[in-house]
């Protein structure tokens, strides 16, 4: 199997105010430069072997780990899935009341925040991308990715997952 696609990112906000005679806008859009990262197959810089993604609902203050290194994870093909390097994860809360965490395994968190125990907030409805680019974060020896309700939701979250990196 191989892959290639890229990911994309790009920011359009204007702010806009009437006056009694004229009208203001700051277009931001126009003063970014969109983000286009492109993946081809293989390894080294720009380059994935494979990708994982799922839809996961967590109970209210539940929480599930995923091992990048294992082979526990497959993809949509049923093939094992073993990262050495991480090139890109996207995460999605799709609740409307509860709060995701996620990073923080005890054990050996991949090294996508600085200490062990803490984690990433994503609020109702909202979503974090980390992008890793060139050759991306080494997952051996550090490869649990813990995804958790934070228990403020009535009824827990669910959550979209998406993992792309080098295999072996």
């Amino acid at each position: 199997m191989s892959v290639s696609g890229s990911i994309n990112l790009q920011i359009g906000i204007i702010q806009a105010a009437a006056f009694d005679l004229s009208a203001a806008q700051d277009n931001l859009s126009s003063a970014l430069t969109p983000i286009n990262t492109a993946f081809t197959n293989g390894t080294g810089a720009n380059k994935a072997g494979s990708q994982y993604h799922d839809n996961v609902t967590l109970a209210k203050s539940a929480s599930t780990e995923l091992n990048l290194t294992d082979d526990s994870l497959t993809d949509k093909f049923g093939e094992a899935i073993t990262f050495t390097f991480v090139k890109a994860i996207f995460i999605r809360n799709n609740s409307s009341d509860a709060t995701i965490i996620y990073g923080h395994s005890a054990a050996t968190p991949l090294p996508i925040i600085e200490t062990t125990g803490d984690g990433i907030l994503i609020g109702p409805g909202g979503f974090d991308l980390k992008m890793f680019a060139g050759t991306g974060y080494a997952a051996a020896g550090a490869n649990l990715l813990k995804i958790e309700d934070d228990g403020t939701g009535a009824a827990g979250g669910t959550v979209d997952i998406f993992i792309l990196g080098e295999v072996s």
